[in-house]
């Protein structure tokens, strides 16, 4: 049986028009390999490490032997519902997503849409709104753009759901993640996150980021959407690493 196809809302295909008018004017290369004529080839989607639903944890989505609960999410259960992520940080995704957050490359937010779409589908959770998880306001003023707003925006459009940028703030600025060891990015991210009650009491709502490497961030926005009044949370990336697990 062929499962019907979604019918997407006038503004998501228009977004979508959009971003192929960039690429039909000044033709692209692939963010995983630089070969021209895409921003994804067939090449990098073959050498992605994609992570199915099967043999990982129901709650946070890491691999897990026969799909079971995992050790982390039994001692310490996440705040948000459940956590799904795309593909492995790695290769060819691990360069697009570098180029996505440093680069300018923001048509890959139309590219990425489409797997994370089809994930959503899969899930079949129920939420109100989608919200990007927020970057510092040095991040925003150096970049000009939130990366996870840019992944966030096609899917709102395309389940026609509102995107909230403003209900979940940064209070205080970090240090980088970047070198940081697990236990250091939790304690870093400690009340970083501050919700909005007025906006958020009630709502059930699904919140993008590009990568979760450790998921300290994503449970740090979730502790914070939760305390605002958010009756439920479910988290997307694209991507994970997959070494900071324990």
């Amino acid at each position: 049986m062929v499962e019907p196809q979604r019918v997407h809302p006038t503004n998501y295909r228009i977004y979508r028009f959009f971003w192929k008018t960039v690429d039909f004017v000044y033709p692209p290369t692939c963010a995983g390999c630089q070969k021209p004529g895409t921003l994804w080839c067939p090449d990098c989607q073959e050498r992605t490490q994609l992570l199915g639903e099967s043999g990982i944890c129901p709650t946070c989505g890491y691999p897990s032997p026969n799909g079971k609960i995992c050790a982390d999410c039994k001692t310490n259960p996440p705040p948000y519902t459940a956590l799904r992520s795309w593909a492995e940080f790695a290769g060819p995704v691990r360069e697009a997503l570098h180029s996505l957050k440093y680069k300018s490359n923001l048509g890959l937010g139309a590219v990425f849409a489409e797997p994370l779409l089809a994930i959503l589908d899969r899930m079949g959770w129920d939420y109100d709104a989608v919200i990007p998880v927020p970057i510092s306001k040095e991040h925003l003023a150096t970049r000009g753009y939130n990366q996870a707003a840019i992944l966030a925006r096609p899917i709102a459009l395309a389940l026609h759901k509102p995107m909230l940028r403003k209900t979940i703030v940064r209070t205080k600025e970090t240090k980088s993640q970047v070198n940081l060891p697990r236990e250091e990015r939790f304690k870093n991210l400690q009340s970083a996150f501050l919700g909005n009650s007025a906006k958020l009491i009630h709502k059930k709502v699904l919140l993008v980021d590009d990568i979760s490497t450790t998921g300290a961030t994503l449970m740090s926005c979730t502790q914070a959407l939760l305390e605002a009044g958010c009756s439920q949370v479910f988290c997307l990336t694209v991507a994970r690493t997959l070494k900071y697990h324990s």
